[in-house]
């Protein structure tokens, strides 16, 4: 067994479950001890509990409203987001970050080490050190072939890998020429020789991969990417045997309608003697299907993991609190299910902590990795009382129902998607918006969409009820004015749609004409 002690007001105990809440004495509950500790039973633990930060600008704790995706920005405010991140993925016992976009993002500099300002890397070094003093270890994202090349290929265009039909593809490089390998080298002996990073994540397909006879037109995609990234882990290994290294395969099932057919599962059971993770991610969801995750995971060599069911990919260039998307239960489930088919390690996508939704989530997904053993609802309790600080029974009830059923507000009024990543906007853009999450036919469409707003009204209704009875650092004004945003932008899209909006018939939107305008615009 393992513990750790709670520095702020004490978690319910683990024996005690949000079903129980109702039996506690209101003034034994608030003269509860202030050091409780969780207890873990270690094998019921995930070994790797990886907070996923993606690009690291995606835990910023202020929105980058008008830079693309995904910001090169490595800025004070980057490194005190991390750090806020950090303090929450370490209470709630994720023992992992792994994050992009630290040294590069799109374009590794020629010149490697010179070309890679000071500042920022005297930035990264402060998020390793603080990092480490937490007792989490990092893990840095690489493109391997892909992600990061642009400037390399575009010195060099010979480097440049060949789609299926033919035509360049000028952000992955061809492996066949030795001189790309001989760069995906310099890079890691640039990152791991300067820096003291835990681990590597490699991906090598995010941006399209090499089709040539020589590469993934000689024996299929999932043949050619294992066999680089096989080769790339042999030569961290070579140098830095300690070094954790895992494999991300996204886009590799394209040609097998997203999932891995047998012929490919050997070849991943080939690259698993090289890796220390295999981390089955898509962004539609797991490309080994769940009847067949028991027997492929006994077959690895190395710890099988995933990204827990769905996960939301937040906005960069929205406000922090426009948005409440909680979704404990679903991950909890499938991280449960996963645990007992041979699952080992979850990559968590992480987000902006100062967001209520994604800051419950984060919590509630590092609680029940560490103890897969426990009910959900009974972890999101714990959450709410060590992040809220309930002043009564009442109030820590209801809060936790508000983010229970407020993820069934939202998803289970989904249309038929089969969507693992969800994108809240579009990734890409010079601007906020627009909100894809609640606009998408795979999301909802208008039936949907009054129906969560029926179930959303009553949840803010509850909170201004019990908004006073809370110890909180100002989360609650937070998560008041995220469900606010909410409900505006869902009446918004149901009114220029022209959809019912009136909660209680269905009633069509009372539509102002331009004479009414005038009259108002006239009483201005």
């Amino acid at each position: 067994m393992e513990s750790s002690n709670v520095s702020r007001r004490n978690f319910i105990e683990t024996s005690i479950g949000a079903a129980a809440l109702a039996a506690i004495n209101p003034t034994q509950f608030l003269a509860a001890n202030e050091n409780r500790t969780i207890i873990t039973p270690k094998n019921n633990a995930l070994d790797y509990r990886i907070a996923y930060g993606c690009w690291v600008n995606d835990m910023r704790l202020e929105p980058l409203a008008l830079e693309d995706w995904p910001s090169e920005r490595m800025d004070d405010e980057t490194v005190r987001s991390v750090f806020k991140a950090l303090d929450t993925q370490s209470h709630f016992k994720y023992n992992w970050l792994d994050t992009w976009g630290l040294l590069a993002t799109t374009s590794w500099p020629l010149n490697l080490g010179d070309g890679v300002d000071k500042d920022r890397r005297n930035r990264v070094k402060k998020i390793l050190t603080y990092a480490h003093e937490r007792g989490i270890k990092v893990i840095y994202g690489m493109g391997v072939m892909s992600w990061g090349y642009e400037k390399i290929i575009e010195s060099n265009p010979s480097l440049t890998a060949i789609n299926r039909d033919g035509s360049l593809n000028k952000q992955a490089m061809c492996d066949h020429h030795p001189e790309s390998f001989e760069w995906v080298k310099k890079i890691l002996d640039f990152v791991l020789s300067e820096f003291d990073f835990d681990g590597l994540h490699l991906e090598s397909m995010d941006q399209g991969g090499c089709f040539c006879p020589h590469c993934a037109g000689k024996s299929g995609i999932v043949e050619y990417h294992s066999r680089i990234n096989s080769k790339t882990a042999d030569y961290i290994r070579s140098k830095w045997p300690n070094k954790l290294i895992n494999v991300i395969p996204i886009n590799w099932a394209m040609d097998s309608k997203g999932h891995f057919t047998e012929s490919d599962k050997q070849h991943i059971i080939e690259l698993s003697k090289h890796i220390d993770g295999f981390y089955d991610q898509g962004w539609h969801g797991t490309y080994i299907r769940p009847e067949e995750r028991s027997a492929f995971t006994k077959q690895l060599h190395c710890a099988y993991g995933t990204s827990g069911g769905r996960w939301v990919y937040p906005g960069q260039r929205w406000d922090r609190e426009s948005f409440f998307i909680p979704h404990m239960r679903h991950q909890a489930t499938a991280i449960k299910e996963q645990f007992t088919q041979g699952g080992r390690g979850i990559l968590h996508y992480q987000g902006p902590v100062n967001n209520p939704g994604t800051e419950v989530n984060i919590a509630s997904g590092g609680l029940i990795s560490s103890d897969t053993s426990q009910n959900i609802e009974d972890v999101v309790a714990k959450v709410i009382e060590d992040l809220y600080r309930p002043q009564n029974v009442n109030a820590h009830k209801k809060l936790t129902q508000i983010f229970l059923n407020g993820e069934e507000a939202y998803f289970g009024h989904w249309g038929n998607s089969d969507a693992g990543e969800i994108y809240m906007d579009l990734l890409v853009g010079d601007s906020p918006g627009p909100a894809g999450y609640l606009t998408q036919l795979q999301y909802l469409d208008g039936t949907g969409r009054l129906a969560y707003k029926k179930a959303l009204i009553p949840l803010l209704r509850d909170l201004q009820n019990i908004e006073k009875s809370f110890n909180d650092d100002g989360r609650i004004k937070a998560l008041k004015r995220s469900m606010l945003i909410t409900l505006t932008l869902l009446n918004t899209v149901m009114y220029a749609k022209g959809e019912p909006m009136n909660i209680n018939e269905g009633m069509k939107p009372r539509l102002i004409n331009s004479n009414h305008w005038r009259a108002i615009n006239t009483l201005k």
